[in-house]
């Protein structure tokens, strides 16, 4: 059980850039590292779409931008190195966007620094290196849902710059100091929510400075601007709102990264009362209520996966990232009662959650990991908003050959079913070969009727045997990209009427836009 703390009040966080006090010996050596080598390993897949995007003549500075917003080492590297002195006295001032950044130095001094990057994927897969991948999945989550709770457009990228960074210092700490970060990682129980305000505490103890402290120490070093350095300050939350651009983005961060921690760490029967406690303490100051902070964690829940594979991070890890939101289970039982008592049009719960993450997939599929994130987060949003049994995205290679399943949510596939239950338009002659060859999307209401499980496929029938299903062959501009499949228990068939498939329709799109 998480126990619900606030953002304690220290003196030393209210001016972290000055240290009175003598560094520790742990501090020294870390900044006679950082002299050394200031930056931190990067993601494989960052460097490599760095490398796809500048070496394309045609390709916009919005679409590198991108890129290296999802790579905490290749952003903090690019602020660093545009924020350096020499850019400084020639006029480039200073930096807080990327798109900047990379206009100041320029798209091919972006493909040295990411070709010069150490890259994370080296590291050992446990002790220090597990926990940088995982300080790395915090800082990224967090940057996203500071994204999710922004409501001003125009504060997107500040938003999310700002909820990165201010994990700077503990990761600054985990990649080169990594026994103090063990340390500190032990003194904080995973069950213990929020974790920033304890981990402050606990790094101080450690270093002599908070992890805040160091983060703004650094960014001040390095030359950021101030608004960026004075948003990594940890202090408790206020009672009001300030009207300063800079505290609002420095409030939505700390905000977003106690809902990033409360979704890693803790079950999700537990979020409500999470966003209660979160909106209790941070309202005020932040104008979100517990609602919002819960459309926030369910915007960005089906995100988690990918973002956990993109740092290499074994999802084992993340015990709870599986089990069933309570909040869109909730808003889906409620639009199936409704459609099964009046058989009237689609219930308002159900259309909104639907019409609400058809939005954010649109938003994610300017992403430069869409191809591979969309369709995952499409599938655990209809598993999510249909309170599907188990779900199921069939895709297949690039050079065809049929699909297979690639990801299952809910109720897992025995292994024959995952092994053989291949899909195979065109060729194949069962039902959802037939189905995806033809594009139809088809509810079967019971699939043990003589003519519907004659043409069911042996691993099916061995595999899964599901009695009620949904089938959503995934096509666009004449290609057959995959499936989606849904089913529910035997006893529980799905309620959809006009209007519910049709959102429905709208989700499965969004995926196949992204693998198109």
């Amino acid at each position: 059980m998480f126990t619900a703390t606030s953002h304690r009040a220290d003196p030393a966080d209210r001016a972290p850039d000055e240290a009175s006090a003598p560094p520790s010996a742990a501090l020294r050596r870390l900044l006679e590292r950082l002299q050394r080598q200031p930056d931190f390993p990067a993601l494989q897949a960052a460097v490599q779409g760095v490398q796809r995007v500048t070496r394309n003549s045609h390709a916009r500075v919005q679409t590198l931008a991108d890129v290296v917003r999802a790579d905490p080492a290749i952003t903090h590297r690019l602020l660093r190195l545009s924020n350096a002195a020499h850019f400084r006295a020639v006029g480039g001032g200073q930096v807080l966007s990327i798109e900047r950044a990379i206009a100041l130095l320029g798209f091919e001094a972006v493909q040295h620094l990411a070709l010069r990057a150490r890259l994370l994927d080296q590291l050992p897969r446990h002790g220090a290196g597990l926990l940088l991948r995982e300080d790395y999945l915090r800082a990224l989550l967090s940057a996203h849902l500071a994204q999710q709770l922004c409501p001003d457009a125009r504060q997107l990228d500040d938003s999310y710059l700002v909820a990165l960074h201010q994990n700077l210092g503990r990761m600054v700490t985990a990649a080169h100091l990594p026994d103090e970060a063990l340390a500190v990682r032990a003194s904080q129980p995973r069950s213990q929510w929020p974790l920033v305000a304890g981990e402050q505490a606990a790094s101080r103890q450690r270093l002599g400075l908070s992890y805040a402290q160091l983060g703004a120490q650094l960014a001040r070093r390095w030359g950021w601007p101030d608004s960026l350095r004075s948003a990594m300050r940890h202090e408790p939350w206020p009672l009001h709102a300030s009207p300063q651009r800079s505290e609002a983005l420095r409030w939505r961060g700390w905000l977003a990264n106690d809902l990033a921690d409360g979704l890693l760490y803790q079950a999700p029967a537990r979020w409500p009362a999470l966003c209660s406690a979160l909106a209790d303490q941070a309202g005020l100051c932040t104008g979100h209520s517990a609602r919002s902070l819960q459309d926030a964690l369910a915007a960005a829940r089906p995100q988690l996966e990918a973002l956990a594979e993109t740092v290499g991070l074994p999802l084992s890890q993340l015990p709870h990232w599986q089990q069933p939101d309570p909040l869109a289970q909730a808003q889906a039982q409620a639009a199936a009662d409704a459609g099964r008592r009046t058989g009237g049009p689609t219930d308002t719960a159900l259309a909104d959650f639907l019409s609400r993450h058809t939005r954010a997939l649109g938003d994610a599929l300017l992403r430069a990991d869409a191809r591979h994130e969309v369709p995952r987060q499409a599938l655990q949003v209809l598993w999510q908003g249909l309170q599907a049994r188990r779900a199921v995205l069939h895709l297949g290679p690039e050079g065809g050959g049929g699909f297979r399943p690639v990801r299952v949510l809910g109720l897992p596939l025995r292994r024959l079913g995952l092994a053989v239950w291949q899909v195979r338009p065109g060729e194949g002659h069962d039902l959802f070969s037939r189905l995806c060859a033809g594009g139809a999307d088809s509810l079967i209401d019971d699939a043990r009727r003589p003519q519907i499980a004659q043409h069911l496929p042996p691993a099916f029938v061995q595999g899964l045997n599901a009695r009620h299903f949904l089938v959503l062959p995934i096509q666009a501009r004449g290609r057959r990209l995959g499936m989606i499949y849904l089913d529910r228990a035997d006893d529980e068939p799905f309620t959809l009427d006009a209007e519910a498939m049709q959102l429905v329709r709208e989700v499965r799109n969004q995926a196949a836009l992204a693998l198109l």
